[in-house]
């Protein structure tokens, strides 16, 4: 089974950094800085702390959608058609890169408060459920139901009536929603990424099998 193994937004580490802004440190030219030039050197500092926060997000992103996928393939019933040698083969390769992804440790801290820690925990339980799900297409229709949770304007349903010609519906998980509008912005952005991949690996598995 070909699997694309590089995410849409992937980081190209070789380049990482190349459009952070640098930080000019010079202690003698420090000592001589009055107000103003302090206050635009500590803004030089702020504007490459923030573009590191970014570049360390999309890493953590990469590594969120890797993990997705082998989820996904532990979740998945192409294994049971493979030979029973074939499988174990598989799946010990499966654990290893498992295991080597897990060394991968990025952290980039969200200040959250209790409810927003109560509504993440919800989110992830509730995306984790929809791998675990059997038939492909309701998994890809709850997946879809909780896109349009994130963008509504950006998702929708087609569907056919006898008495309307063709009427445009998009269909929200409110639970979904509810717990997804008590989560931070950051988390928010992070959530809806995560289930764009989810959504089109889904994809890319449908058709596949079809």
């Amino acid at each position: 089974m070909d699997i694309d193994e590089t995410p849409e937004n992937s980081v190209d580490t070789d380049r990482m950094g190349d459009d952070i802004p640098t930080v000019e440190y010079n202690k003698k030219s420090i000592e001589a800085m009055g107000r103003d030039e302090l206050v635009t050197f500590l803004d030089g500092i702020d504007n490459r702390v923030e573009a590191l926060r970014k570049e360390a997000m999309k890493l953590q992103e990469e590594r969120d959608i890797l993990l997705t996928r082998i989820d996904m393939l532990k979740n998945t019933d192409v294994l049971s058609n493979l030979k029973e040698a074939d499988q174990e083969e598989i799946n010990l390769h499966l654990q290893r890169i498992n295991e080597r992804l897990q060394t991968v440790d990025i952290n980039v801290q969200t200040v959250r408060d209790h409810s927003q820690i109560d509504s993440l925990n919800v989110i992830n339980h509730l995306i984790d459920e929809i791998i675990k799900f059997g038939d492909p297409i309701v998994k890809r229709k709850k997946c879809q139901e909780y896109l349009n949770a994130c963008s509504s304007n950006d998702f929708q349903y087609t569907m056919s009536f006898s008495s309307i010609e063709s009427t445009t519906v998009t269909f929200i998980d409110k639970k979904f929603e509810g717990h997804l509008l008590g989560c931070t912005l950051d988390d928010q952005k992070r959530i809806k990424k995560r289930l764009e991949a989810l959504l089109n690996y889904m994809a890319q598995q449908i058709i596949m099998y079809d």
